[in-house]
């Protein structure tokens, strides 16, 4: 009779398990689109993560607000205060939690892992290609599924900015180093030394080309930017003292006509270089050891 009844168990569980099959969650791909303001002269990227922690998690499964508010502060501080051209480029991240199986579609995926020692985060993506190409079609496309970050790692110390660049592939950017076969990571050759590389563990933060990079990926193009303003400006004059000549070169371009009472009537103001030497002032000055000379930056305002 004993073994009737573990039979008759045996073949309940597999008709309850044929009847009511485990959830499952369909993968869609999340790219992560940027909104252009001409007007305030701002391009934003927002994107969407939702961390959870796998459905047997026994140790360590709370998510905090206080990790949420760690991933947000870290993907914002490292990726905001920069520019494509004349515009403010914006990075926010909207970081959510809840069950594994209720992913938004909108929304990238990320399983958190707490415990395991030495652990390697990334992100799962589909498409892209070589890392150093700016061409749309070699974006990387996150998914909302299948991406795992290593977060308040028991026994192990995360890179310093281990959030900011694994939102760096988020928003469609690739790894700028490799790994040895000594499990060491070098900057890839012609790689900017930033977030996206070896600077992910110091305070390098974001270069240039990789912002330039993110934006090109995104499909933006510098003539989608409405820089028009900027007239090349090159100024020279000469001062005399004492019959010794100082001459001075204002290189720059103006692309600003500032709004508000700040300004008198219309103004224009630009950026750029002063360059010369001041032989002629430092005669009038005595007491000064040096000739004032070089090239620094300036700005440039005309009142019209």
């Amino acid at each position: 009779m004993t073994a009737l009844r573990r039979l008759a168990l045996a073949v309940a569980v597999v008709l309850v398990g044929s009847l009511f099959p485990a959830p499952t969650v369909a993968s869609f791909q999340v790219p992560v689109n940027p909104k252009i303001d001409h007007a305030a002269k701002t391009i934003t990227f927002e994107g969407k993560l939702y961390l959870y922690t796998d459905v047997g998690c026994v140790y360590y499964c709370t998510i905090t607000s206080d990790i949420l508010a760690d991933v947000k502060r870290d993907i914002e501080q490292t990726w905001n205060g920069y520019k494509f051209r004349c515009y403010d480029v914006i990075v926010k991240a909207i970081v959510l939690t809840g069950p594994w199986f209720e992913i938004p579609a909108d929304a990238v995926g990320v399983r958190v892992d707490r415990t395991t020692q030495g652990f390697r985060s990334e992100v799962s993506t589909e498409g892209g290609s070589s890392w150093n190409s700016s061409d749309p079609s070699a974006r990387a496309v996150p998914t909302n599924q299948g991406s795992t970050w290593g977060i308040n790692t028991v026994g192990n110390t995360l890179h310093t900015h281990t959030y900011a660049h694994e939102f760096g592939h988020v928003l469609g950017l690739d790894d700028g180093y490799y790994t040895d076969a000594n499990d060491v990571s070098h900057d890839r050759p012609g790689a900017p030394h930033d977030v996206m590389s070896t600077g992910m563990d110091d305070d390098s933060g974001v270069s240039q080309e990789t912002i330039d990079r993110l934006v090109h990926r995104a499909g933006i193009k510098d003539d989608d930017v409405r820089c028009d303003l900027g007239w090349e400006v090159r100024i020279e004059w000469t001062d005399s003292y004492d019959g010794v000549l100082d001459t001075m070169i204002f290189d720059g371009v103006v692309d600003t006509v500032p709004l508000g009472d700040e300004y008198f009537g219309i103004s224009l103001i630009g950026r750029g270089t002063v360059s010369g030497s001041r032989a002629g002032w430092k005669a009038c000055n005595p007491g000064i050891d040096i000739t004032p000379s070089g090239t620094v930056s300036a700005t440039f305002l005309a009142i019209l």
